[in-house]
């Protein structure tokens, strides 16, 4: 028996299974931003058709800017325990983020017309869509373009700001 060819073997079977292992927990992730997604959703459509609570936020500067500290705050304690807490906890505390999350966008929504809300949402989701297809079916590291794609949004954001549209900048 050739002893060369088993480690080979296991290492093709030990590959499979890591791959297997890979796109569970990618699905598992996109199901949970999924959820948060739709919770930050339902949490801002319900904020902002609550008048009353809508205007605690937006009436009081310290209301609304204990709820942007509390979400950083929120952020940092779950980046720092995410290790030690148990998964319930951590899943209580990510919808308490989510929810969060919409009470704090719910101001978006006097700012912005809901035709343009909804447009941006489309537009990056489905840029999410796209990337995350291209994430799944490219063989090649991606992430070295990471600097590249950081410089040109930084070079989008700049037109955006100096020529007052980027759609007129760009088309």
């Amino acid at each position: 028996m050739n002893t060369s060819q088993v480690p080979s073997t296991y290492n093709v079977q030990e590959t499979m299974s890591r791959d297997e292992i890979q796109r569970g927990f990618i699905t598992r992730v996109y199901g949970w931003m999924t959820i948060g997604l739709l919770i930050t959703a339902t949490a801002a459509l319900f904020t902002i058709s609550t008048p009353g609570l809508l205007t605690a936020i937006v009436s009081n500067q310290f209301v609304f800017l204990g709820l942007l500290l509390g979400e950083v705050v929120l952020v940092f304690a779950l980046s720092l325990a995410a290790n030690r807490i148990s998964p319930q906890v951590a899943g209580i505390l990510f919808t308490g983020y989510a929810v969060l999350n919409g009470v704090t966008f719910s101001v978006l929504f006097l700012v912005y017309t809901q035709s343009s809300i909804a447009l941006t949402f489309g537009v990056t989701a489905c840029t999410f869509g796209i990337m995350t297809l291209l994430g799944f079916t490219t063989h090649r590291d991606l992430t070295r373009l990471g600097s590249l794609l950081i410089m040109g949004l930084i070079g989008l954001i700049l037109a955006r700001r100096f020529t007052g549209s980027l759609l007129t900048w760009v088309f």
